[in-house]
């Protein structure tokens, strides 16, 4: 019944495609810019678990102390172009542009498919001891 109101049915509509999207190999890690400057970077892969396709995968990252309190957080798009590689042969402010590059065309993903996705924090706050990832937006591909 609830399905059928029209915003409470988009919300249980966006919340069960959120759902079929499995966060898997995710990994942080800090890494060094060209001048040494220490950067907090998260990778991982999105999966499809649905029946149908899915385009607009968004990701919230977020860094945690030990309290698991949320120090930073950002959302990355799935599939974006950053090459972890890279960082390491740029400054920081390269490394920004790169971070700001969005993917040309959405990504679709069809049953089954992964994605990967790469999110840096520049400016990584003391006490970083954890990181939580989840998935935010997910949308049937028309």
């Amino acid at each position: 019944m609830a399905s059928s109101l029209p915003i409470v049915g988009d919300e249980i509509a966006a919340a069960q495609l959120r759902k079929s999207v499995a966060l898997e190999d995710f990994r942080g890690r800090y890494e060094n810019t060209k001048e040494g400057k220490l950067v907090f970077v998260i990778t991982g892969r999105a999966v499809n678990q649905a029946d149908e396709s899915l385009a607009n995968l968004r990701i919230q990252l977020a860094l945690l102390d030990e309290r698991d309190q949320r120090l930073d957080q950002q959302t990355t798009i799935c599939g974006n172009p950053v090459r972890v590689e890279l960082i390491r042969e740029l400054s920081l402010d390269q490394v920004a542009i790169l971070k700001g590059i969005k993917p040309l065309n959405d990504i679709e993903l069809q049953p089954g498919q992964s994605c990967p996705l790469v999110s840096i924090f520049l400016d990584v706050p003391p006490g970083v001891t954890a990181f939580s990832a989840a998935v935010v937006s997910a949308q049937r591909q028309a």
